[in-house]
């Protein structure tokens, strides 16, 4: 919560729910033999190895738009060149789903996902020229 990954709110009910948004990428890159998907396979947190195989999500701040949110994963988290991927504004889909954290026990938590599409584009080559 102090970082506004997330907030607390109050149901009709009087229940404390802890909402979570998350943006989701599905990064595309044309290649040769079709189109490539990035996903993340495994994480790997101190000596042990968790399999994941999944999409690159990250959580979205209060203060932040999801394109924004995506982007700051892309260069970030990702470690890419913002200027080679393309988010495609009319491919965004909205979910959302009820389940108890894992961070918290006890704490029912509502995720809110967007699932957004992006392609990474090849960089011309007069962009890596840093004389130009």
């Amino acid at each position: 919560m102090v970082k506004g990954e997330s907030a607390l709110l109050r149901m009709t009910s009087g229940r404390i729910v802890r909402v979570v948004d998350i943006v989701v990428l599905k990064i595309m890159k044309t290649t040769e033999d079709g189109i490539v998907v990035l996903r993340e396979i495994e994480e790997k947190l101190g000596t042990k190895m968790n399999v994941l195989d999944r999409l690159p999500a990250a959580k979205r701040r209060a203060d932040e738009h999801p394109f924004a949110a995506a982007r700051r994963m892309i260069s970030k988290y990702l470690h890419m060149d913002n200027n080679t991927v393309t988010l495609d504004p009319d491919d965004v889909k909205v979910s959302q789903e009820e389940q108890e954290s894992t961070s918290y026990p006890g704490l029912l938590s509502l995720y809110r996902k967007r699932y957004m599409t992006a392609t990474v584009h090849d960089v011309p080559p007069s962009k890596l020229d840093s004389t130009a």
